[in-house]
């Protein structure tokens, strides 16, 4: 078994011999592709993780956080506006507006634009505020198990 490290698909992802290593905005990025999955499976049959697949995307969600907030740090910006765009590639249906995001969620839009980096959101130097519809579905479905817990 190998243990070199490479770079395998981007910086923010690596492998170690068997481990995976995944750090910055990609993170972030999975844990909201995995909670839609995982909100599929249940949809579509009933199937729910199971405790170690709940464990690990509780890890991921924990160095997004973290990753996102060093991010802001190392920056020493406001930490409430980004400065770089959403991973840039979002295609036209897969972006929000402050609108979109609060019928989505039944807020308000001041309370959408209080809420907007929590909410994943990104705003231009002179625009409004842009969301990845991934990043509000993966919000909705964190807020709907909380409740029901």
């Amino acid at each position: 078994m190998s243990t070199e490290v490479r770079v395998d698909v981007a910086p923010d992802v690596m492998i170690a011999g068997d481990t995976l290593l995944i750090r910055g905005a990609t993170a972030r990025e999975l844990f909201a592709v995995l909670v839609l999955g995982m909100k599929a499976a249940y949809r579509d049959n009933g199937t729910a993780p199971s405790p170690r697949v709940q464990k690990a995307v509780a890890g991921l969600k924990t160095v997004a956080n973290i990753a996102r907030a060093s991010l802001e740090d190392d920056r020493g910006e406001h930490p409430n506006v980004r400065s770089r765009p959403l991973r840039g590639s979002l295609l036209a249906e897969e972006r929000l507006g402050t609108s979109e995001v609060a019928h989505m969620l039944g807020y308000s839009e001041v309370h959408v634009r209080r809420l907007a980096t929590s909410l994943g959101g990104y705003k231009p130097p002179r625009g409004a505020w842009v969301f990845s519809k991934a990043a509000i579905e993966a919000y909705l479905i964190e807020r709907n198990q909380q409740e029901s817990a």
